[in-house]
């Protein structure tokens, strides 16, 4: 796995992670 696939991985996870739990989006 390419560090760029799981870097994007990541950050997805974190938005949705973040997302779900914040009421609001500061992004």
């Amino acid at each position: 796995m390419s560090w760029s696939r799981a870097t994007k991985f990541l950050f997805t996870f974190l938005i949705l992670y973040t997302g779900s739990n914040l009421p609001s989006n500061e992004l």
